[in-house]
């Protein structure tokens, strides 16, 4: 069995879009749907879907298996995927799915199935888990903060800092996978829009 948990992130970013996934897996006979993702009681047997980077990292930590949802969407052949008839994003893969290839490739495996052309980008980025400049003179201001929160950051530093890694995707409407990684671009009003979001609103077609 898999035990899907929805992300309170996700869920208050985006309700409809995680209401309609979750009304999805309901449906499917090897999945139970769960809430907050350290005030569920495990069961070692069954492995946790995850949509969220920190509700992975919560429930390996407790020593529990996981898969990301996109892995479980991308193995699944007759998934609702939407047809986006050729639009042209740029990823940005967020930096705690470094060490996770599987995680990148089933991204972009959905992406081509959806007929959606992608742009490769290296941007070492996800908010305010992880901020690096490719200005040394930026980088330093980066280092020297002792609290990187959205609601910490110097104005100055968290602008100059989005206004590099926005124009690192050159022009391109910038696919996230990661709430935080959102959250950043959504306050500075970028082109950027989380992949589930972008699966929901093309089944509304």
């Amino acid at each position: 069995m898999f035990q899907y948990f929805p992300s309170c992130n996700f869920t208050r970013m985006h309700p409809q879009a995680s209401k309609w996934i979750i009304q999805y897996l309901r449906k499917q006979p090897d999945v139970k749907i769960q809430g907050c993702c350290n005030k569920t009681k495990y069961v070692v047997e069954d492995q946790a879907i995850t949509v969220c980077q920190t509700c992975r990292g919560y429930i390996e930590g407790q020593g529990y298996k996981s898969i990301s949802l996109w892995e479980y969407i991308d193995s699944h052949e007759d998934f609702p995927l939407p047809d986006y008839s050729g639009l042209e994003v740029s990823i940005q893969d967020c930096w705690r799915d470094k060490d996770h290839p599987e995680v990148q490739r089933a991204i972009r495996n959905i992406l081509t199935k959806m007929n959606i052309k992608y742009h490769e980008v290296y941007s070492p980025y996800c908010a305010n888990f992880h901020m690096e400049s490719f200005d040394p003179a930026l980088q330093a201001k980066i280092d020297a903060l002792e609290d990187t929160h959205f609601d910490h950051i110097p104005k100055d530093v968290f602008t100059s800092l989005m206004d590099e890694v926005v124009s690192r995707h050159q022009g391109y409407m910038i696919l996230t996978y990661c709430n935080r990684c959102t959250m950043g671009f959504n306050l500075v009003n970028a082109n950027a829009k989380h992949l589930l979001q972008m699966i929901y609103e093309g089944n509304q077609k």
